[in-house]
């Protein structure tokens, strides 16, 4: 650690040498060489430091993994031992898994894996020396508890089966509510049709017998027989008229 810290220093040092007097002590040495050669094997001394640090941190990473994984592993037995009463289990548990968990954080550093060093030359997952025992006791009663199996099976059909059911009824009601309100708008809109035509025709009615009337008064001596005939047909409006009493032609469709 002292040599990694020093390397940042060792090397501004090496780049301010111009002679044998060392810019970092004063100390002079027997020429330039000799001092360049001895910043140069510090520099190195500390690359392989650094080097040695960086695979400290990484395997550190490691060990913060796989105690991760075993405190995944410890919570749901803590959970079964509270279940069953085991207050005395369920609290060695808890005291390993804070121990793990502030283990996590000191192998997150350097300085922290070399101040756990003599944890991790050991058994660095320090359990408790009553966890086998315990543990196994604990399996024993779960052992000895009735087989449940058939009554969570029929637990779960039920509830599921509830809540299809739940999900068919509510169904079937908004089935029923579109079912009426289709049927209302069907007949709403029907009628509406049925009266727009009603008194659409009755408007072309009444101007073809208005536009027949005219023309005979504007052209009596010749039209006298004219008549004239509105007809709708899909957005538009055809006119038929009888000029000369020579039958009905169509003159144009109004759009």
């Amino acid at each position: 650690m002292h040599a990694v810290k020093q390397r940042p220093f060792v090397e501004l040092g090496l780049s301010l040498v111009d002679g044998p007097e060392c810019p970092l002590c004063d100390s002079t040495w027997a020429d330039e060489h000799a001092l360049r050669a001895h910043l140069k094997a510090k520099l190195a001394k500390s690359a392989e430091a650094g080097k040695l640090l960086e695979s400290l941190v990484s395997n550190g990473a490691l060990l913060i993994k796989e105690a991760i994984h075993l405190g995944g592993s410890v919570t749901p037995v803590q959970r079964i031992a509270d279940l069953q009463s085991d207050k005395a289990f369920a609290k060695v548990l808890t005291e390993w898994k804070t121990d793990l968990d502030a283990l996590k954080a000191k192998l997150t550093t350097a300085d922290g894996i070399i101040a756990s060093a003599d944890r991790l030359k050991a058994h660095w997952l320090n359990p408790s020396a009553t966890l086998s025992t315990s543990l196994s006791a604990l399996t024993t009663t779960l052992k000895l508890l009735p087989d449940q199996s058939s009554t969570v099976g029929a637990q779960t059909f039920l509830s599921t089966a509830q809540l299809r059911l739940k999900d068919y009824r509510a169904a079937t009601r908004k089935a029923a509510a579109a079912k009426e309100a289709w049927s209302t708008a069907k007949v709403t809109y029907d009628t509406y049709c049925s009266i727009q035509e009603m008194e659409l025709n009755a408007l072309y009615d009444e101007v073809q017998k208005d536009f027949s009337g005219f023309y005979r008064a504007i052209n009596g001596e010749d039209e006298a027989g004219f008549t004239a005939k509105l007809t709708p047909s899909e957005g538009s409006l055809g006119l038929q008229v009888n000029f000369y009493e020579r039958g009905p032609v169509s003159t144009s469709r109004i759009p």
